[in-house]
């Protein structure tokens, strides 16, 4: 017998056999059967969850009611259904694809594998010496001492020399002696080729999967055309059940699942037979995040941050542009800054809460995996900070009219960029009928809610309960603009006003309130129920001078309607009061809105000459007339019905003269707070006082005492030098960090709310101040009214 110990200063490496591995079911192929396995996991998870929902198992951990799954949803079960299955179809056919290109499945290597794993252990160990000298220890030394009682950790120490492990080998048909493994080494060996190898290309995958689906995510959600045409489909669940988690568009269904999946699977070279677990893991984390249930003993909603009660967030209105990580870890959304911050916000989260806590009988973790106070300590509000800057009104009026609140900071502003999101979505399953609707599930919870609590206060609070679409419509639209209607004729020769009105009745107390402080006779009410009807206005503007402050404010999407009435209306009174020879002014109600374009921070200036081309055009953008324009069209209406006039003017050259009254954001008490209530515009400011957040639907903007509103368009009517003009009534720049300083200065024992975060300025160079001023000065008054005297007036009334 030779020795070949010296020859070979490692152990050799075994021979192996390759033989075909069997399948794991016979006659079915591992790499048919793997894709198989996506698609009976989905839908065997799929169905457990779907049977808790039909047969109500399980109320209590309901992130959502089944009535919200119902209403809520702008997708139908069978449109999920065939979209899902679609999506599996595109699955298997590149599961089958990467069977194809694929080697065929063997076995017969894995001692080999072992031992050169093994093998690389005793290579490795030849640093030992070395590194122990760097720490001032002999190992010779160390080793002789250890020879008798440790013999292996001995040879360990030596750096892998092994002089009595031996083995006999066949060598070119002689028996030779060469070294030998020792057990150690191959139990190391074992345990890296058959759990640390696998472990790695797990992990590895995992976060393969996390960043290519994060990115893509992400980038389906900051860009528009990306969200709009292709990843709004899967947001037509607002509120996700287990079988819609795959309801996608096809080329989002690939490239964001089946790729990225595929990637993940050749990048670590798994074999087929480990996809098969990962895939199906992936799958199962998939449903489950999508489930619907905040279940405390689901042991896959607890291992990572990435959860149904995490990803729920991601498909709310408010929520739609954070947390874009799936569906493992949540890594990418800390790093990056998309993680929500603004705590569990949705009333709908306190049950399920409540009730995991009462199971675990101990505290748990918060359903969205952040708290409240995270949106205040945030460091930095990127990559949102400019989300109120590119918002449209409908979004900011949204913003503070929608349920849930969010808290100030930065959820406000990841709040105010997911409602635009859902704004931009028209031809999905989005627009702003999915804030109304969640809205209203909202107030639900908080009412069953405040019913199940002690009440703390004889206050009431105001709910949007039973809003419904038209009315949570009205209420953004209000939140901007004030409302007013009807034609106020001026007779001086009878020295009196003549109003109208579409029903005088309900009106009576506007004749007392004025005969009593005027004197009778002072005021005529004249009941005008439709404005539309030719020569309505024909009696009503017997006088001298017209006052038409009518408008549609219906807050409606379709410029076909609002703006045409808009225009009718106005032509309507113009035509009326050139048959009246005794008309000599005209004085149209306009609106800023007919002239300020939505510009902050951006200095511009603002001219008689100026118009909102850009809500003109997008007023009359290609249909469908979604809710969302409604502002735009509003804007729309406003401009074009005073362009109306001032053509008609040019036309037909009445003997008239017409002016137009552009007020801003409009502050003051009414006639009577009793009978009108405080309107719009005092509304807001009282959800300021209030600390309600409704305050912060309004944008920068001017603003303008109620009664300077009055006096502007009474010198409009009256003034010599008035003519032919357009009247801005615009007297203070005004912010809400600036209100919230003033208010706090007046009411210092008061607690007022935090301004809003990068709430920016209106900086229009308003040129037609002066002259307004002017105006109110030939009037006898000292110029507009100071800001604070306005404010006051109406706080007051709530101090």
């Amino acid at each position: 017998m030779s020795n070949a110990t010296l020859a070979y200063d490692l152990p050799p490496l075994p021979s192996y056999t390759l033989h075909p591995l069997p399948p794991l079911i016979p006659g079915i192929p591992d790499g048919y059967l793997a894709p198989v396995l996506l698609v009976i996991a989905y839908w065997a998870a799929s169905g457990i969850f779907h049977l808790c929902d039909e047969w109500d198992l399980f109320p209590q951990y309901r992130l959502h009611t089944p009535a919200e799954v119902l209403k809520r949803n702008h997708a139908s079960r069978w449109d999920v259904l065939r979209d899902v299955i679609l999506q599996q179809i595109i699955q298997t056919a590149t599961g089958l694809v990467l069977t194809l290109i694929d080697p065929e499945p063997t076995f017969g290597k894995e001692e080999y594998d072992i031992a050169v794993w093994a093998q690389r252990l005793r290579i490795a160990q030849q640093a030992i010496p070395t590194t122990l000298a760097t720490l001032g220890v002999d190992a010779a030394s160390l080793a002789s001492r250890m020879s008798s009682s440790h013999s292996i950790l001995s040879s360990t120490l030596l750096g892998g020399v092994y002089p009595a492990l031996t083995q006999t080998i066949l060598l070119h048909g002689q028996p030779t002696t060469v070294p030998a493994f020792a057990p150690w080494e191959l139990l190391a060996g074992r345990a890296i080729y058959h759990l640390l190898i696998p472990t790695l290309q797990f992990v590895t995958a995992i976060c393969i999967v996390d960043t290519w689906q994060y990115f893509i995510h992400r980038a389906m959600h900051m860009n528009k055309y990306l969200y709009t045409t292709i990843h709004s489909r899967h947001h037509r669940l607002y509120v996700p059940y287990a079988y819609g988690a795959l309801y996608n568009h096809p080329v989002e269904g690939f490239f964001l699942d089946t790729l990225g999946a595929g990637l993940a699977y050749l990048i670590t070279g798994m074999t087929c037979r480990q996809s098969m677990w990962f895939f199906t893991m992936t799958t199962i984390k998939t449903v489950d995040d999508h489930c619907g249930y905040a279940f405390p003993w689901d042991p896959l909603q607890h291992l990572t941050g990435n959860n149904a009660g995490y990803h729920d967030v991601h498909h709310q209105s408010w929520g739609i542009k954070t947390n874009f990580s799936q569906p493992f870890f949540t890594f990418w959304d800390r790093a990056l800054g998309t993680k929500w911050v603004g705590g569990d916000v949705s009333a709908r989260y306190e049950k399920a809460r409540i009730a995991a806590q009462r199971k675990a009988d101990r505290d748990v973790k918060p359903i969205t995996g952040s708290q409240a106070t995270d949106s205040t300590q945030a460091s930095s509000a990127k990559p949102y900070a400019n989300e109120a800057i590119h918002a449209t009104p409908t979004a900011r009026a949204a913003q503070g009219t929608a349920e849930p609140r969010v808290p100030a900071g930065k959820a406000t502003q990841q709040a105010l960029g997911s409602r635009q999101s859902i704004l931009d979505d028209r031809h999905g399953g989005g627009g702003i009928s999915v804030l109304a609707e969640e809205t209203a599930e909202e107030v639900r919870a908080q009412q069953q809610q405040q019913q199940q609590k002690p009440r703390r206060s004889l206050r009431k609070r105001t709910t949007s309960s039973g809003l419904g679409l038209k009315g949570f419509a009205d209420r953004v639209g209000e939140s901007l603009h004030g409302k007013s209607s009807g034609v106020l004729g001026v007779d001086s020769g009878r020295s009196c006003v003549r109003g109208t009105l579409r029903d005088a009745t309900k009106n009576a107390w506007i004749r007392g309130h004025f005969d009593e402080k005027y004197g009778a006779g002072k005021l005529e009410l004249a009941e005008v129920k439709d404005l539309s009807t030719e020569g309505a206005l024909d009696e009503a503007v017997k006088g001298n001078g017209v006052v038409h402050v009518a408008s549609d404010l219906s807050f409606g999407p379709d410029p076909n309607i609002v703006v045409k009435n808009a225009i009718a209306f106005t032509m309507g009174a113009l035509h009326s009061a050139v048959k009246e020879p005794s008309v000599k002014r005209f004085v149209l109600t306009s609106s800023s809105s007919a002239a300020a374009p939505l510009k902050f921070n951006e200095p511009y200036d603002l001219t008689p000459e100026s118009w909102a081309t850009a809500s003109i055009e997008a007023a009359w953008a290609p249909p469908p007339y979604e809710q969302d324009r409604m502002l735009s069209v509003y804007a729309a209406s406003k401009a074009q019905a005073e362009q109306a006039m001032w053509q008609f003017v040019k036309d037909h050259k009445p003997s008239f003269v017409a002016n137009s009254v552009l007020p801003d954001f409009i502050c003051g008490l009414p006639v009577s707070l009793e009978k009108q209530g405080y309107g719009p515009s005092n509304t807001l400011l009282q959800a300021l006082w209030n600390k309600n957040d409704y305050f912060r639907v309004l944008y920068p903007q001017f603003m303008v005492d109620v009664k300077d509103t009055a006096r502007l368009h009474l010198a409009a009517l009256l003034a010599p030098d008035a003519k032919n003009e357009r009247v801005f009534a615009y007297a203070h720049n005004k912010t809400w960090t600036d209100w919230i300083a003033r208010l706090e200065q007046m009411y210092p024992d008061h607690q007022f709310p935090d301004p809003p975060e990068n709430e920016g300025v209106d900086m229009a160079n308003v040129t037609g101040r002066p002259r307004a001023e002017n105006l109110l000065k030939w009037l006898g008054t000292d110029g507009f009214r100071p800001m604070e005297e306005s404010m006051k007036e109406v706080c007051d009334t709530f101090a």
